[in-house]
Protein backbone atom coordinates (compact mmCIF):
# COMPACT_ATOMS: atom_id res chain seq x y z
CA UNK A 1 0.00 0.00 0.00
CA UNK A 2 2.61 2.56 0.91
CA UNK A 3 5.40 1.27 -1.79
CA UNK A 4 5.00 4.39 -4.20
CA UNK A 5 4.93 7.13 -1.31
CA UNK A 6 7.58 5.60 0.42
CA UNK A 7 9.42 5.71 -3.16
CA UNK A 8 8.86 9.04 -4.23
CA UNK A 9 9.62 10.07 -0.73
CA UNK A 10 12.93 8.21 -0.84
CA UNK A 11 14.05 9.92 -3.57
CA UNK A 12 13.25 13.55 -2.55
CA UNK A 13 9.79 14.01 -4.85
CA UNK A 14 8.38 15.55 -1.68
CA UNK A 15 5.02 16.62 -3.78
CA UNK A 16 4.40 13.83 -4.90
CA UNK A 17 4.81 11.43 -1.88
CA UNK A 18 2.59 13.48 0.15
CA UNK A 19 -0.01 13.85 -3.11
CA UNK A 20 -0.20 9.71 -2.64
CA UNK A 21 -0.36 9.97 0.72
CA UNK A 22 -2.83 12.12 1.60
CA UNK A 23 -4.68 9.78 -1.35
CA UNK A 24 -3.76 7.05 0.73
CA UNK A 25 -5.07 8.51 3.51
CA UNK A 26 -8.09 10.22 2.85
CA UNK A 27 -8.97 6.68 1.74
CA UNK A 28 -7.99 4.64 5.05
CA UNK A 29 -8.82 7.47 7.09
CA UNK A 30 -7.62 5.04 10.88
CA UNK A 31 -4.96 3.22 9.11
CA UNK A 32 -2.28 3.53 11.83
CA UNK A 33 0.49 2.68 8.95
CA UNK A 34 -1.08 5.21 6.64
CA UNK A 35 -1.18 7.72 9.25
CA UNK A 36 2.55 7.86 10.56
CA UNK A 37 4.27 8.17 7.19
CA UNK A 38 1.57 10.13 5.87
CA UNK A 39 1.74 12.71 9.13
CA UNK A 40 5.73 12.15 9.58
CA UNK A 41 6.48 13.89 5.82
CA UNK A 42 3.79 16.36 6.52
CA UNK A 43 5.87 17.39 10.25
CA UNK A 44 9.18 17.03 8.40
CA UNK A 45 8.18 19.02 5.49
CA UNK A 46 6.67 21.76 7.82
CA UNK A 47 10.56 22.00 9.44
CA UNK A 48 12.27 22.16 6.10
CA UNK A 49 14.32 25.65 5.68
CA UNK A 50 13.83 24.56 1.72
CA UNK A 51 10.19 25.14 1.96
CA UNK A 52 8.84 29.28 2.49
CA UNK A 53 7.20 30.02 5.11
CA UNK A 54 3.55 30.31 3.73
CA UNK A 55 4.60 26.24 2.65
CA UNK A 56 5.17 25.10 5.87
CA UNK A 57 2.15 27.30 7.37
CA UNK A 58 0.14 24.98 4.88
CA UNK A 59 1.85 21.58 5.83
CA UNK A 60 0.93 22.40 9.43
CA UNK A 61 -2.27 23.24 9.00
CA UNK A 62 -2.53 19.65 6.28
CA UNK A 63 -0.88 17.78 9.98
CA UNK A 64 -3.49 19.58 12.49
CA UNK A 65 -6.44 18.33 9.95
CA UNK A 66 -4.94 14.75 9.37
CA UNK A 67 -3.93 14.14 13.05
CA UNK A 68 -7.85 15.29 13.89
CA UNK A 69 -9.41 13.12 11.06
CA UNK A 70 -7.50 10.24 12.15
CA UNK A 71 -8.35 10.68 15.37
CA UNK A 72 -12.25 10.45 14.56
CA UNK A 73 -11.60 7.27 12.31
CA UNK A 74 -9.45 5.21 13.91
CA UNK A 75 -10.10 2.19 16.69
CA UNK A 76 -9.16 3.32 19.95
CA UNK A 77 -7.60 1.66 23.14
CA UNK A 78 -5.30 3.17 25.55
CA UNK A 79 -2.51 2.36 23.49
CA UNK A 80 -3.32 4.52 20.59
CA UNK A 81 -4.77 7.23 22.34
CA UNK A 82 -1.75 7.58 23.90
CA UNK A 83 0.12 7.08 20.47
CA UNK A 84 -2.25 10.23 19.37
CA UNK A 85 -1.28 12.14 22.25
CA UNK A 86 2.27 12.08 21.47
CA UNK A 87 1.35 13.18 17.97
CA UNK A 88 -0.65 16.22 19.51
CA UNK A 89 2.40 17.03 21.46
CA UNK A 90 4.55 16.94 18.68
CA UNK A 91 2.66 19.16 16.51
CA UNK A 92 2.31 21.45 19.40
CA UNK A 93 5.91 21.65 19.43
CA UNK A 94 6.58 22.00 16.02
CA UNK A 95 3.74 24.89 16.02
CA UNK A 96 5.89 26.78 18.91
CA UNK A 97 8.97 26.12 17.35
CA UNK A 98 7.42 27.66 13.83
CA UNK A 99 5.93 30.70 15.53
CA UNK A 100 9.32 31.65 17.56
CA UNK A 101 10.78 31.39 14.14
CA UNK A 102 8.13 33.66 12.33
CA UNK A 103 8.28 35.88 15.04
CA UNK A 104 12.11 36.38 15.41
CA UNK A 105 11.93 37.10 11.36
CA UNK A 106 8.95 39.67 11.75
CA UNK A 107 11.35 41.33 14.76
CA UNK A 108 14.26 41.48 12.51
CA UNK A 109 12.49 42.25 9.32
CA UNK A 110 10.83 45.64 11.17
CA UNK A 111 14.17 46.46 12.85
CA UNK A 112 15.75 46.48 9.17
CA UNK A 113 12.63 48.45 8.05
CA UNK A 114 12.83 50.82 11.02
CA UNK A 115 16.72 51.78 10.01
CA UNK A 116 15.80 52.26 6.38
CA UNK A 117 12.89 54.30 7.18
CA UNK A 118 15.10 56.55 9.74
CA UNK A 119 18.06 56.65 7.06
CA UNK A 120 15.29 57.86 4.38
CA UNK A 121 13.81 60.37 7.09
CA UNK A 122 17.34 61.95 7.93
CA UNK A 123 17.81 62.17 4.08
CA UNK A 124 14.83 64.16 3.49
CA UNK A 125 15.97 66.45 5.95
CA UNK A 126 19.46 67.08 4.51
CA UNK A 127 17.49 67.79 1.05
CA UNK A 128 14.86 69.86 2.43
CA UNK A 129 17.77 71.86 4.16
CA UNK A 130 19.14 72.07 1.13
CA UNK A 131 16.41 73.06 -1.09
CA UNK A 132 16.46 76.19 1.49
CA UNK A 133 19.82 77.20 0.06
CA UNK A 134 19.28 76.74 -3.33
CA UNK A 135 18.77 79.62 -6.08
CA UNK A 136 19.00 77.92 -9.52
CA UNK A 137 16.14 76.68 -10.22
CA UNK A 138 17.53 73.73 -12.47
CA UNK A 139 18.95 72.58 -9.26
CA UNK A 140 15.83 73.02 -7.04
CA UNK A 141 14.15 70.64 -9.60
CA UNK A 142 16.88 68.35 -9.20
CA UNK A 143 16.52 68.10 -5.71
CA UNK A 144 12.74 67.97 -5.45
CA UNK A 145 12.67 65.36 -7.96
CA UNK A 146 15.40 62.89 -5.07
CA UNK A 147 13.18 64.37 -2.50
CA UNK A 148 10.29 62.59 -4.01
CA UNK A 149 12.08 59.60 -5.05
CA UNK A 150 13.07 59.02 -1.20
CA UNK A 151 9.58 59.59 -0.29
CA UNK A 152 8.21 56.77 -2.77
CA UNK A 153 10.05 53.84 -1.15
CA UNK A 154 9.63 54.85 3.03
CA UNK A 155 7.61 52.34 3.99
CA UNK A 156 5.05 54.90 6.08
CA UNK A 157 2.97 52.27 7.31
CA UNK A 158 5.47 51.09 9.31
CA UNK A 159 6.71 54.46 11.49
CA UNK A 160 6.64 54.38 14.96
CA UNK A 161 5.28 57.47 16.80
CA UNK A 162 8.29 59.14 16.88
CA UNK A 163 8.82 58.51 13.16
CA UNK A 164 5.06 59.13 12.17
CA UNK A 165 6.26 62.75 14.26
CA UNK A 166 9.33 63.46 12.41
CA UNK A 167 7.90 62.51 9.30
CA UNK A 168 4.51 65.01 9.36
CA UNK A 169 7.22 67.73 10.25
CA UNK A 170 9.02 66.79 7.51
CA UNK A 171 6.00 67.27 5.09
CA UNK A 172 5.21 70.57 6.42
CA UNK A 173 8.61 72.16 6.67
CA UNK A 174 9.16 70.88 2.92
CA UNK A 175 5.91 72.37 1.87
CA UNK A 176 6.65 75.52 2.96
CA UNK A 177 10.16 76.09 1.99
CA UNK A 178 9.09 74.48 -1.81
CA UNK A 179 6.06 77.06 -1.72
CA UNK A 180 8.40 80.21 -0.55
CA UNK A 181 11.09 78.83 -2.91
CA UNK A 182 8.54 78.75 -5.71
CA UNK A 183 7.67 82.26 -4.81
CA UNK A 184 10.99 83.72 -5.08
CA UNK A 185 11.80 81.98 -8.52
CA UNK A 186 8.20 83.07 -9.77
CA UNK A 187 9.75 86.95 -8.56
CA UNK A 188 12.99 86.58 -10.39
CA UNK A 189 11.54 85.59 -13.74
CA UNK A 190 9.14 88.20 -13.43
CA UNK A 191 12.10 90.39 -12.72
CA UNK A 192 13.73 89.62 -15.44
CA UNK A 193 10.87 89.82 -17.58
CA UNK A 194 10.33 92.87 -16.44
CA UNK A 195 14.00 94.23 -17.01
CA UNK A 196 13.81 92.58 -20.53
CA UNK A 197 10.37 94.89 -21.50
CA UNK A 198 11.50 97.99 -20.18
CA UNK A 199 14.43 97.85 -22.48
CA UNK A 200 12.44 96.83 -25.31
CA UNK A 201 9.72 99.71 -24.43
CA UNK A 202 12.94 101.99 -23.99
CA UNK A 203 14.29 101.25 -27.52
CA UNK A 204 11.33 101.68 -29.29
CA UNK A 205 11.12 105.03 -27.31
CA UNK A 206 14.20 106.13 -28.69
CA UNK A 207 13.20 104.69 -32.40
CA UNK A 208 10.62 107.37 -32.34
CA UNK A 209 12.29 110.41 -30.41
CA UNK A 210 15.12 110.67 -32.49
CA UNK A 211 12.80 109.53 -36.10
CA UNK A 212 15.47 107.08 -37.25
CA UNK A 213 13.09 105.40 -39.58
CA UNK A 214 15.72 104.33 -41.79
CA UNK A 215 16.77 101.83 -38.67
CA UNK A 216 16.77 98.27 -40.92
CA UNK A 217 15.28 96.71 -37.77
CA UNK A 218 11.83 99.20 -37.34
CA UNK A 219 9.77 95.98 -37.63
CA UNK A 220 11.84 94.02 -34.83
CA UNK A 221 11.59 97.18 -32.67
CA UNK A 222 7.77 97.50 -32.58
CA UNK A 223 7.79 93.60 -32.14
CA UNK A 224 9.33 93.65 -29.43
CA UNK A 225 7.75 96.81 -28.10
CA UNK A 226 4.13 94.91 -27.65
CA UNK A 227 5.87 91.01 -27.00
CA UNK A 228 5.16 91.40 -23.32
CA UNK A 229 1.87 90.65 -21.33
CA UNK A 230 0.42 93.42 -19.36
CA UNK A 231 -0.46 90.73 -17.11
CA UNK A 232 3.25 89.61 -15.77
CA UNK A 233 4.11 93.42 -15.97
CA UNK A 234 5.04 95.33 -12.17
CA UNK A 235 3.05 98.46 -12.05
CA UNK A 236 6.30 100.69 -13.01
CA UNK A 237 7.11 98.72 -16.37
CA UNK A 238 3.37 99.44 -17.33
CA UNK A 239 3.41 103.21 -16.60
CA UNK A 240 6.81 103.34 -18.37
CA UNK A 241 4.62 101.35 -21.36
CA UNK A 242 1.43 103.74 -21.47
CA UNK A 243 3.88 106.78 -21.42
CA UNK A 244 5.95 105.24 -24.59
CA UNK A 245 2.64 104.16 -26.49
CA UNK A 246 0.74 107.97 -25.85
CA UNK A 247 3.62 109.17 -27.34
CA UNK A 248 3.86 107.17 -30.76
CA UNK A 249 0.49 107.38 -30.68
CA UNK A 250 0.93 111.39 -30.70
CA UNK A 251 3.24 111.28 -33.75
CA UNK A 252 0.34 109.50 -35.58
CA UNK A 253 -2.69 110.29 -38.04
CA UNK A 254 -5.58 108.21 -37.55
CA UNK A 255 -5.25 105.44 -39.69
CA UNK A 256 -1.50 105.04 -38.91
CA UNK A 257 -3.04 104.42 -34.74
CA UNK A 258 -5.44 101.90 -36.19
CA UNK A 259 -2.90 100.22 -38.25
CA UNK A 260 -0.34 99.80 -35.13
CA UNK A 261 -3.39 99.32 -32.67
CA UNK A 262 -4.42 96.64 -34.94
CA UNK A 263 -0.57 95.15 -34.87
CA UNK A 264 -0.67 95.24 -31.71
CA UNK A 265 -3.57 92.68 -31.12
CA UNK A 266 -1.85 90.44 -33.48
CA UNK A 267 1.33 90.34 -31.81
CA UNK A 268 2.60 87.24 -30.49
CA UNK A 269 3.40 87.46 -26.31
CA UNK A 270 6.73 86.26 -24.66
CA UNK A 271 6.25 83.58 -21.99
CA UNK A 272 9.68 84.38 -19.89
Amino acid sequence: MLELFNKYRDTESYQEALLVGRNLFNKNPGNAAVFNEYFSLLCEQSQSSANTIDSRRQFISQAEVALAFFSENAELDAARVEEIKSFEGKLTTIVNAFNEEVDKENALAADKTSKENNDGLALLEKLRDKLRGLSNKQEFDKVLGQIGDIDNVIDKDAFDTQQQERYSNLTKTCTETINMKLAAFERNENVSYNQQAVEAFKKTFDFFRTNDYSNENHKEIMRGFFAYDASRLFNEALVYYNHVYSYILSKMDDDEKFILTKYAVLSERKEG
